[in-house]
């Protein structure tokens, strides 16, 4: 799960960058409706990046909310935790020797 984050990450950073130099080389044209789509697009980027920033930190608490309560019910229950881990376990392995 973390590749694919750091990998989304880069992806949405380097998409930033590039838009940002599109609007870097179309700045010189004098053209209203090429300075009226930047505009549109400098605005929306700044946006994307806003609500990008408030999902990575509603995720980021929800995990650790999340791992909290994980935490909480092993350490209350172990021998449940336990069960369900060698179900899991089961259940993987014969998925995989099914092959």
């Amino acid at each position: 799960m973390a590749a694919i984050d750091g990998k989304l990450a880069s992806d949405l950073s380097r998409l930033t960058t590039e838009i940002e130099e599109l609007l870097k080389v179309t700045a010189e044209h004098g053209d209203e409706r090429v300075a009226a789509t930047r505009e549109h697009i400098a605005t929306t980027l700044k946006q994307a990046q806003a609500v990008a920033q408030e999902f990575g930190k509603e995720f980021s608490e929800t995990a650790e909310r999340t791992a909290g309560a994980v935490d909480n019910y092993v350490h209350r229950h172990p021998w449940n935790a336990l069960v369900v881990v060698a179900a899991v376990g089961v259940v993987v392995g014969f998925l995989l020797g099914r092959k």
